[in-house]
């Protein structure tokens, strides 16, 4: 808000809040009331008096008056029935304050901000509730969006463990969301850097533009990539996010891969490079969401392991086709989202908001949750005809963008031209069972194995019987046991292939070794508990989340802010902090090792059994 629009409301507000109704209160704390009240924008400002809303002083609590900090209960102010309640305590103590003066460290900092703020917030709720109750705020499918809030009736918050709030009873319900947002939008200089789409959201409702001079400067738009594998910090400024993928992998065989897998891909680079070139040459992150899981015992091993409630991971395309190409044989498609530059700054402006504030921190390894894929999109489009749609799966997200014209499926017509274009990532399978294929030709005979089948002659009794079928592909290859593997590379290599064979089976055997070591540990993540971990174990993996999540992000953030980081609030440490915190995650991951290898013991000893086959075609090559 600029000075000349807070002298305007100092000189004349009060002056048009005079005639409002104000009971139970002296001429001092009126007139602070009245200036309170001349920070609303016309709009609300004209709503209040013309509903003939009422304002009175009360004691609201039993309880003696507390800071906000404390977190106790206390009613600060309420509105009911055209009259708004304020706290007696509250504005005898906001008398004695200043606007800008530190009284307590949290929220609004100051009892005369935090009466203020009061009387703004519910100023909002007067206004807000004296609409028809479809055209209210706390309805408006935008700012449900934007408060991470589901559109139907229930009005469940999906944000549930947020550690970056201004006030986390925003999140209490919609209602509580607009007025706590809509006080940090009046007040706060900083509302439109650190949550820019509600700042946008209330300036277009309200026709009004507080602190026009307010540049985001100092606002953090750089990102770590949650790849452990790999210590990344990306730059998402606007100018340089060429264009939004969406990113589409196809069906798997898993039942949970079954609808395809749902992420985004931004397309980064500096202006000097060509879209064409950019796609190829440029940064290309990808983001992906895990479902949301409503326990809020949160079990640490899954953190470590990928199942913890965080709901969204940054990852590189490089990651996504070592998990989706070559692990599951899938296909990647990346459709360039039609968006306009407002469209383009709402999405990347929210998944920034998404990063920092939705449930936590800890993001690691991807999942499919199509649910946020589309919510993300809502705000982006920001059109009643994708609010008014749900869409629960991927390839359902896929096709609705299709029908409305948002993505051209013709694209990956020519998938020689859509390859050479970073637009399609195609499944490793063909180029992996080509060296399998050179064995199995060659060899047949040795590639047989036995499963059992059961009769399907309808008898509830029939018993299961063992059937003799040809392992025909590296897929089939891959899903044998390890021990079966071996006996098929012992008779390959009796036999006296030659190199090139020698090769190909290698080959196979290596992704076979990959697929094995996956299914073990997805089985070990599954399988382990708590209740099998010593006290000192589980100190184990906390302090691991912990040195995980700053080597990953790269950096620590501070406990005050909220939205975007500013300025200071987010400190560095990729220098010898960073250096120190892998060293003790290396040797933490040495005694996890050797607490997994007792607990799972014949699960690691497939994996080194595995690790035998391989080899045992590398020594035969040498040979």
């Amino acid at each position: 808000m600029s000075k000349l629009f807070i002298l305007l409301t100092i000189l004349f507000g009060q002056q048009a809040f005079a005639d409002v109704v104000i009971s139970n209160a002296n001429s001092t704390q009126k007139k602070l009331i009245e200036y309170s009240l001349s920070y609303l924008p016309a709009k609300i400002a004209n709503s209040i008096k013309s509903s003939a809303i009422k304002f009175q002083v009360k004691s609201l609590n039993k309880n003696a008056l507390n800071t906000p900090c404390d977190q106790l209960p206390y009613i600060y102010g309420e509105y009911q029935n055209g009259v708004v309640s304020l706290d007696k305590a509250l504005l005898e103590r906001a008398l004695v304050s200043e606007l800008d003066r530190e009284d307590y460290s949290c929220k609004h900092k100051s009892y005369k901000k935090l009466f203020v703020s009061t009387v703004i917030h519910e100023a909002f709720h007067a206004y807000d509730l004296t609409k028809n109750k479809k055209d209210r705020v706390e309805n408006d499918e935008l700012f449900k969006s934007l408060g991470f809030f589901d559109l139907d009736r229930k009005k469940k918050n999906f944000n549930s463990f947020p550690m970056r709030s201004p006030n986390k009873y925003e999140y209490t319900n919609t209602r509580e969301f607009v007025a706590v947002n809509f006080e940090y939008f009046i007040l706060d200089s900083q509302f439109k850097c650190r949550r820019p789409n509600l700042y946008k959201a209330f300036e277009s409702l309200l026709s009004v533009t507080p602190y026009p001079e307010q540049k985001c400067l100092e606002q953090n738009r750089m990102i770590s990539l949650s790849d452990t594998q790999i210590n990344k910090i990306v730059n998402m400024d606007m100018e340089r996010v060429r264009e939004i993928h969406y990113l589409f992998a196809s069906k798997g065989q898993a039942i949970m891969s079954r609808f395809g897998h749902s992420m985004f891909k931004f397309v980064l680079c500096d202006k000097q490079l060509s879209l064409k070139d950019c796609r190829i040459r440029g940064e290309n992150v990808v983001i992906g969401f895990l479902a949301q899981n409503g326990d809020e015992n949160l079990n640490m091993l899954k953190g470590i392991f990928g199942k913890y409630n965080a709901d969204i991971v940054v990852s590189d395309i490089d990651s996504m086709k070592r998990q989706y190409n070559r692990a599951e044989f899938r296909d990647l498609e990346s459709y360039p989202l039609k968006l306009t530059p407002n469209q383009k700054e709402r999405f990347v402006n929210h998944f920034l908001n998404l990063y920092w504030e939705y449930s936590g921190r800890y993001y690691f390894f991807t999942n499919n949750c199509a649910d946020e894929a589309f919510r993300l999109l809502q705000v982006a489009y920001d059109e009643s005809y994708i609010y008014d749609k749900e869409v629960a799966t991927p390839i359902g997200i896929k096709k609705f963008l299709k029908k409305k014209g948002l993505i051209d499926e013709s694209i990956l017509a020519d998938r020689k031209s859509a390859v050479s274009q970073g637009l399609l990532y195609e499944s490793f399978f063909d180029k992996l069972d080509e060296g399998f294929q050179f064995v199995y030709k060659q060899y047949p005979r040795y590639f047989k194995a036995k499963k059992m089948v059961r009769n399907h002659s309808g008898d509830r009794h029939d018993e299961e019987r063992e059937v003799t079928y040809r392992v025909k592909d590296i897929e089939k290859y891959s899903d044998l046991d390890v021990f079966k593997r071996r006996e098929i590379i012992q008779k390959v290599l009796e036999a006296k292939p030659t190199r090139k064979t020698v090769l190909g089976l290698y080959v196979a055997e290596t992704h076979a070794h990959f697929v094995t070591s996956n299914k073990i540990l997805n089985f070990v993540q599954e399988n382990v508990s708590i209740d099998k971990l010593s006290g000192d174990s589980l100190n184990i993996f906390k302090r691991i989340v912990e040195l995980k999540n700053m080597i990953v992000f790269g950096q620590n953030i501070e406990g005050t802010g909220y939205g975007i980081p500013q300025g200071n609030e987010v400190e560095s440490v990729i220098t010898d902090e960073m250096v120190k915190a892998q060293e003790e995650l290396n040797d933490l991951t040495s005694i996890l090792r050797e607490i997994f290898t007792e607990l799972f013991d014949y699960e690691y000893k497939l994996i080194e059994e595995s690790e035998f086959n391989k080899n045992l075609i590398k020594n035969y090559l040498r040979s």
